[in-house]
């Protein structure tokens, strides 16, 4: 018999944080799930610490190393379940998570997707940096710019998964926000008020590596191309496919150039100002940006260039930048009032 749902959870050299994730999904409330543990050809430990599972519902999946995108698209392939939930690797769920979701849907036949708020924790000192705030049903319009989603938190039918074409192989980053891009256009998608998922800052995200920023910029605005122009998306792909994605989203384009200084932002947040400032002294130059996209980078730049003074170590950055970004918060909650 098959099972109602299929987690799925895919990792790659991070056998460092297996066990805690791994036993928060085998400990749902919920019990009628498979969970797919995948091995993307880590060169670590990793399907080592995989195997030491004798849990039924479990399945182990492993293979040379082919990507993100490429794996969990083959993993879903693969699931036998009516719904499927995907889970960060070393990150946490609740134990009503999966239960609570599955209902939903169950209840819900319009929605095609749903998923639940989430906290953001710091994977060595464990301080909370933020907390998603955003609840109720998704609008595609804001959806365009703002992914409410956290692709760990979120489940799906796999029905509407398979309409839509599933993950574009393209996309190396954002895949889940094309995915779901998609969804809204067939079907309803909500965030439930429920704080069900934790995830962890790393060092080896996609938000660390400042050289990827361009790359990784050119694919977010493809998206956001490939949603204003639905209609023309095989077309759209073809080219990208035959003369590269240069082809279509220009440096002078704005959406690239924000999403670029976005990057950076989130890079200087996140404590790495060090990085940042090597980079955009080495590799970037901003004479393109328009006034306000100069004015956001130089202001960052700026701050960047004050840590750097006192000589803050990631964390101490981050924390400062926190606790700084909580005081505005404060303050202009007693200005409203």
């Amino acid at each position: 018999m098959k099972p109602k749902v299929s987690i799925i959870t895919v990792y790659y050299n991070r056998s460092y944080c297996v066990e805690e994730s791994v036993e928060s999904l085998l400990n749902q409330t919920f019990n009628d799930f498979e969970l797919l543990l995948v091995d993307d050809g880590s060169s670590d430990n990793t399907i080592e610490k995989f195997n030491l599972y004798s849990d039924p519902r479990l399945r182990v999946i492993t293979h040379s190393n082919m990507g993100f995108t490429n794996t969990i698209k083959k993993a879903v392939d693969l699931a036998q379940g009516e719904y499927i939930a995907i889970h960060g690797s070393g990150d946490i769920s609740s134990p009503e998570r999966i239960q609570d979701q599955s209902k939903f849907l169950d209840e819900n036949p319009e929605y095609v997707v749903v998923a639940s708020r989430f906290e953001r924790f710091d994977e060595e000192t464990l301080a909370k940096i933020d907390e998603s705030d955003f609840s109720g049903d998704l609008d595609i319009d804001d959806f365009l710019t703002n992914c409410r989603i956290m692709h760990g938190a979120a489940m799906f039918r796999k029905s509407t998964y398979e309409q839509v074409g599933g993950y574009e192989k393209i996309f190396t980053n954002t895949q889940d926000w094309d995915l779901f891009l998609r969804f809204l256009r067939i079907g309803k998608g909500k965030i439930l008020d429920t704080l069900h998922y934790k995830q962890f800052k790393r060092g080896d995200g996609v938000a660390a590596k400042p050289e990827s920023f361009e790359k990784n910029s050119r694919i977010s605005v493809l998206r956001i191309l490939l949603s204003r122009r639905h209609e023309q998306r095989e077309q759209i792909l073809e080219k990208v496919n035959r003369d590269g994605i240069e082809s279509v989203i220009l440096n002078s384009n704005y959406d690239f150039q924000r999403t670029v200084v976005t990057n950076f932002i989130i890079l200087v947040r996140s404590g790495y100002y060090k990085k940042f400032l090597h980079y955009v002294r080495d590799k970037y130059n901003p004479k393109e940006l328009n006034f306000n996209l100069k004015l956001k980078f130089y202001s960052w730049l700026t701050l960047a260039k004050i840590l750097n003074i006192f000589k803050l170590s990631e964390k101490e950055a981050q924390s400062f930048i926190i606790s700084a970004r909580s005081l505005k918060s404060k303050l202009n909650y007693y200005k409203i009032k």
